[in-house]
């Protein structure tokens, strides 16, 4: 809870603050509505129309909010690559952001949604709109209280060196894991 306090300077309405910043980015971020539900989901785009795209999605787990802090803080620093598409979603489980707590208002983990059941509209949206653009990469950013090393599940052998290239630019800002998490092998910050 402390967190959310420093971040957004706020007792009362987290998302009020959420949202206020995000808007302050806006001069050089487009700013859409992905899909309004009890909040609003935002989806803040660079460089549209560019031939390749990234998808970066935050806050699927409303109590991880490292993901979400690491977005908008490089949102309001303005300095974007020219050559790709950047696609934010920096909260997607808006209540569980607010209770500051994993699942949304009624219950549903929307990151077992997202690779199973897809039932819920958060999930619904963003799957219908990465159908359409066709991502090079979709992140979700995600925090481990077991670990304090960088790492990232892929799944895709054939973008495998997009994913080494993402861990080579986290490793100026996090230590690397090597070894075992939750049972799976990482190896170099890839599992």
């Amino acid at each position: 809870n402390m967190q959310f306090k420093e971040f957004f300077k706020s007792d009362s309405n987290r998302y009020d603050a959420y949202v206020s910043r995000l808007v302050r980015c806006t001069p050089k971020v487009k700013l859409v509505t992905l899909c309004e539900n009890n909040f609003p989901i935002y989806r803040a785009t660079i460089n549209p129309d560019k031939s390749k795209s990234i998808f970066i999605v935050g806050g699927i787990h409303g109590n991880e909010i490292g993901g979400i802090t690491g977005i908008m803080d490089y949102l309001s620093r303005g300095k974007f690559p020219k050559d790709i598409t950047l696609e934010f979603f920096p909260i997607l489980n808006p209540t569980g952001f607010i209770s500051n707590n994993r699942f949304t208002d009624d219950g549903n983990d929307l990151n077992r949604d997202m690779c199973h059941r897809i039932k819920q509209p958060e999930v619904k949206s963003i799957l219908e709109l990465a159908k359409k653009i066709k991502p090079s990469l979709f992140w979700t950013l995600h925090e481990d209280e077991s670990t304090d090393g960088f790492y990232s599940y892929y799944s895709d052998e054939d973008k495998k060196s997009l994913w080494d290239k993402c861990v080579r630019e986290a490793s100026s800002y996090f230590p690397i894991l090597d070894g075992e998490i939750h049972g799976d092998k990482c190896i170099n910050g890839l599992i």
